[in-house]
C-alpha cells in the first residue's frame, strides 16, 4: 500500500470516529445551558422582575438546546446511522 493509499485511509477513520461521546456532549451542553440562564439572569435589568430575567435565560438556553436538535436530526438523516 503506498503513502497515499495509507494517508486516505487514515483520513477517513478520523473523519468518521467523533472526537467527543454523546453522553459528554450533552453533559457538556447542560452546564453552558446553565451557565447562560445564570449569566442572562443576572446581567439583565434590574428594573425587570427576577421572574421574567429567568424566563429570558430560559428562553437562550432552550434556543441552544433547539439549534443542537435540528444539527443532530440533519446529521443522521446525511449519514444514515
Amino acid at each position: 500500500m503506498s503513502k497515499k493509499n495509507k494517508k486516505d485511509s487514515q483520513s477517513e477513520e478520523n473523519k468518521s470516529s467523533a472526537w467527543l461521546s454523546m453522553r459528554t456532549g450533552l453533559i457538556l451542553m447542560g452546564i453552558l445551558s446553565a451557565a447562560m440562564v445564570a449569566w442572562v439572569t443576572l446581567q439583565a435589568d434590574p428594573a425587570i422582575p427576577i421572574g421574567e430575567r429567568i424566563l429570558w435565560g430560559l428562553g437562550f438556553a432552550v434556543s441552544i438546546w433547539i439549534v443542537f436538535a435540528v444539527f443532530y436530526v440533519i446529521n443522521r438523516y446525511v449519514f444514515k446511522r
